[in-house]
């Protein structure tokens, strides 16, 4: 398997001329997703905590709704492939996208989630519109449900202190971030080349562990855009920090699911786009 980073020589430059220096490369590799025999989607992605990565797509994807639904998780490090086992309902992953021939219905690079359709759900959504469920009834839980608030200050301090937290950014400027918190620690944190993905690793560790995606916060270092609002709202996440803006859409569908997204998160300000009741 490879490890998520190598140590190379690069030719730096600065005021005082070339120098050779070791430096800190992240490793990428493309990983993929089958479920019960069958190809799901292929992510490119750093080469570690692969089986939190493949539950935690299933599950933000609505395919995996329930613990009990799944079986078994096994990784070949060799092929990169994960092949996971579970119990669904009958149709469930054909109403979400099916499979074009010799591809997969949700094959996505480090930050596409809504890719463009395959034929199928195209022509359940309409020519040439971005594959994004607008159903979110196969959430695990949901956030309007959520009777969760934060102070506004407690809500800088934990951004602040995501942003400033040592990791692979600090080291290679290459990698998204994502954490779960109960607003006073950190109880899940994962890092990936892309925030979907980031985003995905932490939610599978979460959703392994038996979470309650209610009473915890997402903090998340890259934008919110709609489908990543997709992904939260599926788990019943009802409070993001990010250092990020979050765009249109992302903050009305926000609106819509009472999620709290808070954004440009500073030690001293931050900007509430949507469900503002849940900061006090």
């Amino acid at each position: 398997m490879l490890h998520r980073v190598a140590q190379v020589s690069l030719l730096t430059y600065d005021e005082h001329g070339a120098a050779a220096r070791e430096s800190t490369l992240v490793r990428e590799a493309t990983v993929a997703i089958h479920l019960n025999g069958a190809l799901i989607t292929r992510i490119q992605c750093m080469p570690d905590g692969l089986s939190e990565l493949a539950v935690g797509f299933l599950v933000t994807a609505g395919i995996v709704c329930d613990r009990a639904e799944l079986h078994q998780v096994v990784v070949d490090a060799d092929s990169m492939t994960v092949e996971v086992t579970a119990e669904l309902p009958a149709g469930r992953v054909e109403t979400l996208g099916e499979c074009s021939e010799g591809g997969a219905p949700f094959d996505r690079g480090p930050s596409q989630l809504g890719a463009a359709a395959p034929p199928a759900a195209q022509r359940r959504n309409g020519p040439g519109r971005p594959f994004i469920q607008e159903d979110l009834s196969t959430s695990i839980g949901t956030a309007h449900l959520s009777r969760l608030t934060m102070e506004a200050a407690r809500i800088m301090k934990l951004g602040h202190q995501f942003d400033t937290r040592p990791g692979l950014y600090q080291q290679t400027q290459c990698v998204h971030s994502a954490a779960l918190s109960d607003g006073a620690r950190y109880l899940y944190f994962a890092e990936d080349l892309g925030r979907h993905s980031a985003v995905d690793k932490a939610i599978g560790q979460a959703f392994c562990a038996g979470a309650c995606f209610s009473d915890l916060v997402l903090l998340c270092s890259g934008r919110f855009a709609r489908d990543m609002v997709v992904k939260v709202a599926r788990v019943g996440i009802p409070l993001v920090i990010s250092p990020a803006a979050a765009t249109h859409e992302a903050a009305m569908m926000a609106e819509s699911c009472q999620i709290a997204l808070c954004g440009r998160v500073r030690r001293r300000s931050m900007t509430v786009y949507s469900a503002a009741w849940r900061v006090r």
